[in-house]
């Protein structure tokens, strides 16, 4: 991550945060075929984070990649974005979905914005990741 960071140090404005994930390492669940270690889930410009193609244009212009769409369009509800999920990912090898608003929304709308589903018993482990040895992910190819 590091190595990552200073290498995009340069290209990034000032005031812009890119936030993602470092799945370098197995998490609950390990995966087997990651586009990249580092996947984005959103940038801010300040205390606004930037909408859905913004997003995707600047993780695209700094050679990231995104977290990947599960569905988009009109909210179908919890249980038709379960069915979605279930449809198009191994729900054993996979945790859950992030639901977000495609437009830009601040800080103190956060909470409004954005919501996190995990499927059930996805802990199942005693010792958390960060303590426990290094289990590489895999990327695909």
């Amino acid at each position: 991550m590091a190595a990552l960071a200073g290498r995009l140090q340069s290209e990034i404005p000032d005031g812009m945060r890119v936030c993602g994930e470092n799945l370098y390492a197995k998490h609950s669940i390990g995966y087997d075929r990651l586009p990249a270690y580092f996947l984005v889930f959103n940038i801010w410009l300040d205390d606004l984070c930037l909408d859905w193609d913004s997003t995707l244009a600047w993780a695209d212009l700094l050679g990231l990649h995104c977290v990947p769409v599960l569905y988009r369009g009109a909210f179908p509800g919890l249980e038709g974005l379960r069915r979605s999920w279930a449809a198009s990912r191994d729900p054993l090898r996979s945790e859950g979905f992030v639901v977000r608003t495609a437009g830009s929304f601040r800080r103190d709308e956060f909470a409004t914005h954005l919501a996190k589903w995990v499927r059930p018993r996805h802990i199942q482990t005693d010792q958390h990741w960060m303590t426990a040895p290094v289990i590489p992910n895999h990327l695909e190819g």
